[in-house]
């Protein structure tokens, strides 16, 4: 599976606390937990891509209680993931709009990347403050300003220059996308990439998302016959 690259929507965090009589913060907690564990089986298989949606823009709607909760979270687990990300050798990137974060956490953010760069494992795409319409609205402004400022001719606008545009700071389209708690939507994430990526929904909430979950996943799509069309 050296080839591959798998994307997470990691839903569920706040239902299995709530579920279980638990205060929101413990699901977090739960949740951010789960994925570190999540990084040893992506090494162990080979995974040569992982792309994780941590944080979306709408998230910002939640309560500056929740929020804060959240992005101290963030804060809390930062050393112990670096050291994971060192001693596996993943290379970290951040996609998303770090101006909306906690200056705390776009900073930290910033640390691991820096620290990981020259990391030649797993390559780790964190989705934090990350819309993908607005990712495309945002590269469909900087193609019609390049058309303004004659930089482009219209003829120059296609799908392969868009493409390369959302790219920019990604890797290939995920071959696989699993979402987890049950839910059938793909919550703004990825919506260009993931045109032919094969779906893989879980009714497991991201806190329960074991292990053997992950390898179930893998081993659906390997028993897929992907198809690039209808």
């Amino acid at each position: 599976m050296t080839d591959m690259h798998v994307a997470v929507i990691m839903d569920g965090n706040r239902r299995w606390a709530r579920n279980k009589s638990l205060p929101v913060s413990l699901g977090h907690k739960k949740g951010a937990d789960r994925l570190l564990e999540l990084l040893n089986v992506a090494v162990e298989q080979r995974i040569k891509a992982l792309t994780v949606y941590a944080w979306s823009r709408d998230n910002f709607q939640r309560s500056h209680e929740e929020q804060s909760m959240i992005f101290d979270l963030m804060m809390l687990v930062s050393s112990r993931f670096i050291q994971q990300a060192i001693r596996l050798d993943i290379c970290v990137k951040h996609i998303g709009d770090l101006a909306l974060l906690p200056h705390k956490v776009s900073h930290k953010l910033q640390e691991i990347e820096e620290k990981t760069k020259s990391h030649q494992g797993l390559k780790l795409f964190i989705a934090a403050a990350y819309s993908s319409r607005y990712s495309i609205t945002s590269a469909v402004k900087t193609i019609a300003e390049r058309v303004q400022s004659q930089q482009l001719c219209v003829s120059d606008i296609s799908e392969s220059l868009l493409d390369m545009m959302l790219r920019s700071q990604h890797t290939d389209a995920p071959n696989l996308l699993i979402r987890t708690s049950g839910e059938c939507r793909l919550s703004d994430f990825l919506l260009w990439e993931i045109a032919y990526t094969e779906i893989y929904f879980c009714q497991k909430k991201w806190p329960d998302f074991q292990a053997k979950d992950f390898k179930d996943a893998l081993l659906w799509y390997q028993g897929r016959q992907r198809r690039f069309g209808c």
